[in-house]
């Protein structure tokens, strides 16, 4: 509640760019998204369409909310008229759209032409502050210790390696342990990259990599 209380977006605004990105959304499904998954079982008995949730995953993010929870709520006091779900079918629908999201990303990558040069690098996306390291179990079995050399500190959760064009147009991304080298993705990230030179620092680089 308190996420929300921190946050009012003006009304007029949040429906407008809501309304516009649903439609865009409905035409890059109805392009990109196989029909396999536009026609599954009892996709038009459900109450709220793929692309309204797809457009309510890109408010999140434009409008800097940190929980799903706060979105949720937002969204029931702002646009009255929205048939909301309830919130535990929300959240499953929410990640049932992760992988259309990214189809419809690679789908759009193919429309554009990112040039000749290609960056790679990584990221820590801790789970918990330092102190809590050998203590955090959220995400067990997946998530585990690395160590940031920026911070020069060790953070328990996974690292982000991306692929991106110098403006900002992103090619390709894997999520891993925080353990795992950046040189042992480096093959895997770049795989299909549409540019023949890419820029990476030396922690990427391998004998592999240096003759693939």
């Amino acid at each position: 509640m308190l996420s929300q209380l921190q946050f009012s977006p003006n009304y007029i605004d949040f429906q407008a760019r809501f309304n516009h990105q649903r439609v865009q959304f409905k035409i890059l499904i109805n392009r990109f998204v196989p029909h396999c998954f536009i026609d599954r079982r009892n996709a038009g008995n459900t109450k709220f369409a793929d692309e309204d949730l797809l457009a309510l995953m890109c408010l999140k993010v434009y409008y800097q909310l940190t929980t799903w929870m706060a979105l949720y709520r937002l969204v029931k006091n702002i646009l009255p008229g929205l048939t909301m779900i309830e919130y535990s079918r929300f959240t499953r629908r929410i990640k049932q759209m992760g992988p259309v999201l990214q189809v419809i990303r690679q789908g759009l990558s193919s429309w554009t032409n990112p040039g000749l040069v290609a960056i790679i690098d990584s990221y820590p996306l801790p789970l918990c502050q330092y102190v809590r390291n050998l203590h955090a179990s959220v995400f067990a079995g997946y998530a585990n210790l690395g160590y940031n050399a920026t911070k020069k500190q060790h953070f328990y959760g996974f690292k982000v390696h991306m692929v991106a064009t110098p403006g900002g147009l992103i090619l390709n991304c894997i999520v891993t342990p925080a353990s795992v080298s950046d040189v042992k993705v480096a093959l895997t990230v770049t795989q299909d990259c549409p540019c023949p030179n890419i820029l990476a620092d030396v922690g990427y680089i391998s004998k592999d990599l240096r003759t693939a």
